[in-house]
This record gives structure tokens, sequence and C-alpha cells, in this order.
């Protein structure tokens, strides 16, 4: 998913809350594709079972487009509102999406994760500017080499500052991580 802001960092006596938007501009356009689809899907559907319609093809044609639709709705609703939020209690890391269920929620023991680093995870050429878009990642490992992204950040120094909190969390070394794909971008 497309993050377009800062990830918010709360810090409570129980834990740290980071929270990061899904929201993405394309997202929009795709919805608004599925409910022209759904509406003209559904009505469609309905003129086929209404009587004296003239021809009446097997109405239930329709109803493969209008799930496929639907579903395309519901992905962009989702891109649109839903957040990632990374709880980091004094026992666990829970990753969870929300408010729309979306799949991807995963919990971690504490004392499973050896190490937290930020890496660059997307460098692109905008398509109409000739400017790089970077976006980084901050993953955390585990001791099976598991290696689990946790949260998006927009530049390096939003990266640095999640991941010194999680260290800071987790009780783990601030230079434990290694600093990878550092290259400046062209």
């Amino acid at each position: 998913m497309a993050w377009d802001s800062t990830p918010n960092i709360v810090q409570g006596p129980d834990g740290v809350e980071i929270t990061a938007k899904w929201f993405s501009t394309p997202a929009l356009i795709v919805g608004a594709i599925g409910i022209y689809l759904v509406f003209d899907l559904l009505s469609d559907f309905v003129f086929r079972v209404l009587p004296g319609s003239g021809s009446r093809p097997d109405p239930w044609l329709a109803l493969p487009g209008l799930i496929a639709a639907g579903a395309l709705c519901y992905a962009a609703l989702a891109c649109c509102i839903n957040r990632t939020r990374v709880e980091i209690r004094a026992s666990s890391i829970i990753i969870s999406n929300g408010p729309l269920p979306w799949p991807g929620k995963k919990r971690f023991e504490l004392n499973d994760i050896r190490m937290v680093y930020n890496t660059m995870a997307l460098r692109l050429k905008h398509y109409r500017r000739s400017k790089n878009v970077t976006s980084f990642v901050v993953m955390a490992v585990t001791g099976n080499n598991q290696h689990i992204q946790l949260v998006k950040a927009a530049d390096r120094k939003n990266a640095d500052e999640i991941e010194t909190i999680i260290k800071a969390q987790l009780g783990l070394k601030p230079s434990a991580s290694p600093k990878t794909n550092q290259t400046k971008p062209n």
C-alpha cells in the first residue's frame, strides 16, 4: 500500500503505537471506476429481471462482474481509509490493518526480535518529472532470520526516528542496525 503521510508515533506508559495512513490518490480514481461499474452492472441486472423488459437473457450473467466490481470498490475504499498500526507493548509487537478488515495481522514476541533497521524501499522516477521518489521501511529481524516490515516512512530522517524509538522500546542498542541501500538518488 502507499503511504502519503508521515506515520504518527504515540508513546505511552504501556508502549509505543505507530500508525501510518494508506491514503493514495490513485485509489480514489479506481474507486470511482468501481462504483460506476457496480451501478452499471446492478442496473443491468435489475432491468433484466423486471417483467416486460423484452429480451431477457439470463440475469445471472452480470453477477461475476458485479462481484468483481464490488471487490474493486472495497479495495479502493480500504486504500483510502485504512491504516497500519504497529503496537509495541511489554511483551509483543502487534501489526494490524483497519478499520476495514484486511489481511496481514501479525503478532511477534519481543524476545524473538533480534534487530531493527531501516532501508530504502522504493526508488522510482516520477512519471511527470525527472525526479526520484524514494521511501523507506523500518524492518525487524526475528530469531529465525525472518524480516518483518513494521512501517513505511517518507524519508530517511523519519525512518531513523522511528527506528530509534522502536529500539529504545525493545532495549536494543542504537547502533545495532546496518544502514543498507544508502546510495543517493540520482
